[in-house]
């Protein structure tokens, strides 16, 4: 069970190599569209309409909608996030516009809405996704200068783009590269669910087959999720609940694996709440695959959630009737734990799976979460710190964008838009890497005009030829960033701009000059802005966030356990900071993983680390919210309820100081603490050696049983904190 466990998370994704990379062929039908739609855009802006402002916004439209965006979720929750982003060129056009010859106006506004955006993202995923098309809404009107008469033919042709891009997403090739990941975690709940029910049946063999299958395709859906090349960097929505959904179902091959307790009084509810665990995890491999009903689903989890209550109540009852001395009852301790955890699990995995696709629900009756733990409200303020490098990356991509607009007024360069435009391109979290994409973007953007300039002479600039060529240059800049290199994309965006400038307003292969002038200058700003802006950047707050991360949910889970011992209150300050530093580290460590292209590395152990940290929080809520949570304080008047609390007090400090240790330790740099060996507890019998205290005996036995758990995590934890890289 602990080799399957080692073996859940992902091997490392694939380095990087100039071989196209397409899964799915997800890049080459993007290419496809970008290919028909843009010069298709930009035509009708040129050609049928001849105003060369809508056929400009038309084709950077067009291109910033099929190319920087891959919005997520069925097709009704896209049409909505693609609307939502043509309304905001609809506001930022114009706004643009206006400022676009005042210099101080448009470099405030510049900054403002940089940050705005940069931050929202925050807040939902799609927000995260339309970062770059939603600025380059605001660049390109306020780096092109045109009296407030232009509004209403960049307008247009903004429309033009919208109406084309997402009629094409939608209509050619809808699915992308989260459905499959939602497949293979669909498949994955399929497997458990079988594993599960042969349990039921007695067929011990195809049980272990079935774990072993799932634990394959469990690996499959995380490399898959790790390796997605547009991944999402807000800590909500569906595919944050993806993550969540495929870090719930490694719990599950620890849960299958254990042994069931034939002959304990809980025999009814065993078989109706494994039925019902399988049930449920059939349909939500359903739901995933669009294959489901929801509404079926959630009658399945409302009755798994009447079965653990009613569990509950029979073990309380149970173990309260159970006269003196009755004997070994470590088979029923163990079995009302594993039901109750079963059911507690899947409960959640039906509910990620559900979030995973737009169906909100709530949160199950056990579970004590405040009010505010989940609103928007909370994640904001999780954010504003400086320890959260959403926030750093917001205000140094709002620095970084103002100077540039500044440097390019002042500079009175031609086509001063690229200026900024590289400033946005090369800009990443820290200052190393930010370095590195310079060089690739200066590559690429010389070999594009290269390239570009070769073909514009041959051709001799015959606009029918161009206009061959234009579709072939579109596609190959929306297939290379994906399926090549950054270098590729560059290289490719570049020849596509010195055809469409020629289109515009023909000038040979000379534009291609003035690009790379430009992005050079915006390059040099974002290297300065990359050095003086928090220079070490996401790879150096990685650390501390994972270490805080650690600290505050030990901290939490210390609190929960000591309250349920009488020694405090419950904790609500501990777990509202528990909440928020899993805020700020599961947007460190997306962030991170989003730079894996420039040097980012330790995909898999990053996810075990995130995992793990999660893990603890949920057993301290669990604990906290738990049915058990009325038996706080527990007597320890009673002499054999005192010498059991004391034990457990201590494997609590035990492994709350590990945790804690091990947090410092990967903040500082330093060797992660090797596992503790695990303390041999056996508190079950204290549950009925007296008509006095059985449950508080019950609250302590099934108290180890969680941390149990979580010391099964510690050389797991171990062996992905010393691989994380130390720059």
């Amino acid at each position: 069970m602990a080799d399957r466990a080692r073996a859940a998370p992902a091997a490392r994704a694939r380095q990087s190599s100039w071989w196209p990379r397409d899964p799915g062929r997800f890049a080459l039908k993007g290419a496809v569209r970008a290919g028909l739609v843009v010069p298709v855009a930009f035509a009708l802006g040129l050609e049928v309409l001849d105003r060369p402002q809508t056929a400009l916004f038309a084709a950077f439209g067009s291109m910033a909608m099929l190319v920087f965006v891959d919005f997520g979720g069925p097709p009704s929750a896209r049409l909505r996030a693609y609307a939502m982003l043509a309304a905001t060129g609809l506001v930022f056009i114009p706004a643009g516009t206006l400022l676009s010859e005042m210099t101080v106006p448009a470099v405030l506004a510049m900054g403002a809405v940089a940050f705005v955006v940069l931050y929202a993202g925050v807040l939902d995923e799609h927000i995260a996704a339309a970062q770059s098309a939603a600025i380059l809404a605001f660049v390109l009107p306020v780096m092109v200068p045109a009296p407030a008469s232009a509004v209403p033919e960049r307008l247009l042709g903004w429309a033009i783009a919208a109406v084309l891009a997402t009629a094409a997403v939608l209509l050619l090739w809808p699915r992308r590269p989260r459905d499959i990941v939602r497949t293979k975690a669909g498949t994955t709940c399929d497997a458990f669910a079988d594993a599960i029910a042969a349990r039921v049946t007695g067929d011990d063999a195809r049980a272990e087959a079935c774990i072993d299958e799932a634990v394959t395709r469990l690996q499959a859906a995380r490399q898959d999720f790790l390796a997605m090349q547009h991944r999402p960097s807000g800590t909500a929505g569906r595919s944050a609940a993806l993550a969540r959904l495929i870090d719930d179902l490694a719990l599950l091959v620890r849960l299958a694996a254990l042994p069931r307790a034939d002959d304990t009084v809980f025999a009814e509810h065993r078989r109706t709440i494994d039925l019902l665990a399988a049930t449920a995890l059939h349909g939500s491999g359903a739901v995933l695959r669009r294959e489901g009903d929801a509404d079926a689903l959630l009658r399945d989890m409302h009755a798994l959630e009447r079965c653990h209550q009613e569990l509950g109540d029979a073990v309380i009852a149970f173990f309260s009737e159970a006269p003196a001395g009755a004997g070994d009852v470590t088979g029923e301790v163990d079995e009302g734990y594993r039901l109750r955890m079963l059911s507690f699990t899947v409960v959640e995995i039906a509910s990620q799976a559900l979030d995973c696709m737009g169906v909100r629900v709530d949160d199950p009756p056990w579970v004590a979460l405040r009010s505010s733990a989940g609103s928007r409200t909370d994640v904001v303020h999780a954010h504003a710190t400086l320890r959260s490098v959403w926030l750093r990356n917001s205000l140094r991509g709002a620095v970084g964008l103002a100077a540039a607009v500044l440097v390019a007024e002042l500079a009175d360069l031609d086509h001063a838009f690229w200026v900024v435009l590289g400033t946005m391109s090369v800009l990443r979290s820290n200052a190393m890497t930010t370095g590195a994409t310079i060089e690739r973007a200066l590559l690429g953007t010389f070999l594009g005009i290269v390239a570009g300039g070769l073909l514009v002479v041959l051709v001799d600039e015959s606009r029918a030829a161009l206009w061959v060529l234009l579709p072939f240059a579109c596609g190959l800049a929306a297939y290379a960033p994906r399926a090549v290199s950054f270098t590729a994309g560059q290289a490719a965006f570049s020849m596509t701009v010195l055809i469409l400038f020629n289109l515009l307003e023909p000038a040979g292969w000379q534009v291609g000059l003035v690009r790379i002038e430009d992005v050079a200058i915006g390059a040099a700003i974002s290297l300065a802005v990359g050095v003086l802006l928090w220079p070490r950047g996401a790879s150096a707050v990685l650390r501390r966030s994972i270490g805080d991360g650690y600290e505050r949910a030990g901290a939490y889970l210390q609190g929960t356990i000591d309250a349920l011992l009488g020694d405090d209150r419950p904790p609500a300050d501990l777990a509202d900071e528990a909440f928020r530093s899993g805020q700020v580290l599961d947007a460190t460590v997306r962030d991170y993983l989003a730079e894996r292209g420039s040097g980012g590395g330790a995909l898999g152990e990053l996810g075990i680390l995130s995992t793990g940290a999660r893990r603890i929080r949920s057993i301290a809520r669990l604990l906290e919210g738990g049915r058990l949570g009325r038996l706080r304080p527990i007597d320890e008047r009673l002499p054999h309820v005192a010498a059991a609390a004391a034990d457990l007090r201590a494997d609590t400090h035990r492994r709350c100081a590990w945790y804690a240790g091990f947090g410092r330790a990967v903040a500082n740099g330093e060797p992660v603490p090797e596992p503790e060996a695990g303390p041999d507890l056996t508190p079950d019998r204290l549950v009925v050696e007296d008509g006095d205290g059985v449950l508080d005996g019950l609250a302590i036995a099934w108290t180890h049983r969680h941390l149990r758990v979580l010391h099964e995590l510690e050389p797991l934890l171990t062996g992905a904190g010393g691989a994380l890289p130390r720059r």
